[in-house]
């Protein structure tokens, strides 16, 4: 008994470094997935690549492959979403949560030139 318990201890240990980080992968889609909503929905506002790509590269996230399938399906879905909901309030959160002061996410989202 004492073994499996050991066992578990350290299965738990060298996997949950693991699983955090796959975690923090998908919270990281999920975050680009909602800025490529928002810039598809607010005509003033704008994705910044070099810092999507920094995501990106940070978290090892390929957009070319299932990871890309997964944040394109997300943004859709957020899309169709926020689609229903006022214009202004959902281009303001954006600015708020994914703007160069951003609560989620700075520098994700900026004003067009």
């Amino acid at each position: 008994m004492r073994v499996l318990v050991l066992v578990t201890a350290i299965l738990g240990l060298i996997t949950g470094p693991v699983f955090a980080g796959a975690r923090e992968k998908r919270n990281a889609m999920h975050h680009i997935a909602t800025v490529l909503a928002i810039a598809k929905l607010c005509p003033a506002l704008e994705s910044d690549n070099m810092a999507g790509a920094l995501v990106l590269t940070m978290h090892g996230i390929r957009l070319g492959g299932p990871d890309g399938e997964l944040v394109r399906a997300d943004a859709r879905q957020q899309i169709a979403d926020l689609e229903k909901e006022d214009r202004d309030g959902v281009c303001a959160s954006g600015i708020l949560l994914y703007g160069p002061n951003g609560l989620n996410v700075p520098g994700m989202v900026r004003e067009k030139k």
